[in-house]
């Protein structure tokens, strides 16, 4: 069934000659909310509700930048990529290179919504993979645009590498240590000594007595 897209953008029928994919590890995911980052701009990919579309935006923490991986059944590797805030799905248009991806209502039997996660060497990225065929989910080049893609896996195309969590904040500067008291006013008073008598005593003449 296709998906109920109310305002179809023109789709890229550009193909890209890449490296096969290699044969890398699964990547576990967490079936939790969290931004999908594109690595190589640190910008999160973002739901637009009125037109169904996804585009790369800065990371602001907003809901419309959090996506759960939902595993179509236990222990497949195989998940939809959800929305809660739009309540619609990441879904490839096709599973031929250079098809358009967009938002759809969520549905885990369509080839186009069902994804796996593919480890990149170092360990910290990945790919996200459409499960039936070697192609790729890929990014935009530029903030603020629609034009993400599936192209044939490459894991030397810095548009493929995917975080699967928020870039971390900048830390706070640390603050600049408090000033130390360093006068003292000085004090005196007179001490009772049953040997020598009274002795005056300073807080700048500390003697023994």
């Amino acid at each position: 069934m296709p998906s109920m897209r109310p305002c179809p953008l023109p789709h890229s029928g550009a193909g890209l000659i890449a490296f096969p994919l290699a044969l890398l590890a699964a990547w576990p995911v967490a079936t939790t909310a969290a931004p999908l980052v594109a690595n190589t701009l640190s910008a999160c990919t973002q739901a637009i509700t009125a037109s169904w579309d996804i585009s790369l935006a800065t990371c602001n923490a907003g809901a419309l930048q959090d996506f759960t991986f939902t595993p179509v059944s236990t222990g497949s590797g195989i998940s939809t990529i959800r929305n809660a805030q739009a309540g619609l799905c990441i879904a490839a248009t096709g599973t031929g290179s250079g098809a358009f991806v967009e938002l759809a209502s969520c549905a885990s039997s369509q080839a186009g919504q069902r994804f796996q996660t593919v480890a990149l060497a170092g360990g910290s990225l990945v790919q996200v993979k459409l499960a039936s065929a070697n192609v790729c989910l890929t990014a935009p080049t530029q903030l603020n645009q629609v034009a993400f893609s599936v192209k044939t896996c490459n894991t030397g195309d810095a548009n493929q590498a995917w975080r699967l969590s928020a870039p971390a904040p900048t830390p706070a500067p640390t603050p600049a240590p408090a000033a130390v008291e360093t006068s003292f006013t000085v004090s005196t008073a007179e001490i009772a000594n049953p040997e020598r008598g009274m002795y005056t005593w300073a807080a700048d003449n500390l003697l023994l007595w």
